[in-house]
């Protein structure tokens, strides 16, 4: 059973998909890998990935060019955890890492897709874009897929331009796609918003320009909402490690979500004799915001 994917991605060529099934895979440029792929920019052996407790890990097998996940160059030989969603880049081409949830799923119900398809046309050519149709956490990903059909006498590249979310959400597998006379080209767009506090939730106008590189005032445009969901992190730390009964602490309160963060503050130790007093007990931290609470621990009366 496959335990996830790799989608390749080919300048100007069409989209390999690989199943997962093995513990250890690995990927490069000979015969002799899991993954064997027919690129004179990437090493022999380029990288491997291998799957232990679950989880899924890409290592650098010492390659000329370098392998980065999200625009990282990765240290040789050693290993990183790959998450759902993580894109890959070795020589020039581009890696989608895909994994599978084996945890039981809530049947959702179908969505209207009519919100979310568009086609539009201009004499020469016309797109259809198909939109994600559900909402996106941000560490996550989800994609739109656009189609490009050239109905003119000649070849044609095209232009594909996205924009309305941060740039670094976006990626586009194939950005200048060659269309032949009377043929039509898929182009995946990928968004994953960045797992930050400053993702703010909500809806994105997302705008899909598609023009011809001989014609650039030949452009199509479609929009499409793109829904981003919020998250919840939290982090706290105690500034001093020993406390003496009477002392005053600081306690350190981070909201590292990209919600409100409504907070309750108690303390408590296991006899049951001591008392905690907060300067403040309950408050709310905005996404991204640190909060210094001062406390004080004091015999609890008999």
């Amino acid at each position: 059973m496959a335990y996830g994917r790799l989608d390749v991605f080919v300048p100007d060529g069409p989209i390999q998909t690989f199943p997962l099934t093995e513990t250890n895979v690995s990927i490069g440029r000979s015969a002799g890998n899991t993954i064997a792929l027919e690129n004179n920019t990437i090493s022999r052996y380029h990288f491997s990935l291998i799957r232990e407790d679950g989880q899924v890990y890409i290592t650098d097998l010492e390659s000329a060019n370098g392998t980065y996940v999200d625009g990282v160059r990765l240290p040789v030989n050693e290993r990183r955890l790959l998450m759902d969603g993580d894109e890959i880049q070795i020589g020039n081409l581009r890696i989608i890492f895909h994994g599978v949830d084996d945890t039981p799923t809530v049947k959702l119900a179908p969505l209207d897709e009519t919100t979310q398809r568009i086609e539009m046309a201009l004499s020469t050519f016309y797109i259809d874009l198909q939109g994600p149709g559900q909402g996106v956490a941000p560490g996550a990903h989800i994609s739109a897929e656009l189609s490009i059909t050239n109905t003119s006498e000649n070849d044609e590249r095209y232009k594909v331009e996205v924009s309305g979310p941060p740039e670094d959400w976006i990626r586009i597998d194939r950005p200048t796609p060659l269309v032949g006379a009377g043929d039509t080209t898929f182009v995946l767009i990928n968004f994953k918003p960045v797992r930050l506090s400053t993702s703010v939730p909500g809806d994105y106008d997302v705008r899909v320009r598609v023009y011809p590189k001989s014609q650039p005032k030949d452009v199509l445009e479609a929009r499409l909402p793109l829904s981003v969901l919020g998250f919840n992190g939290f982090g706290m730390s105690l500034g001093e490690k020993e406390q003496t009964v009477g002392d005053r602490f600081h306690l350190t309160l981070t909201n590292t979500g990209s919600v409100p963060l409504p907070l309750s503050l108690r303390g408590r130790e296991s006899s049951g004799d001591l008392h905690f007093r907060f300067a403040s007990s309950r408050f709310t931290l905005a996404p991204g915001q640190q909060r210094i609470v001062e406390g004080e621990i004091r015999p609890r009366r008999t």
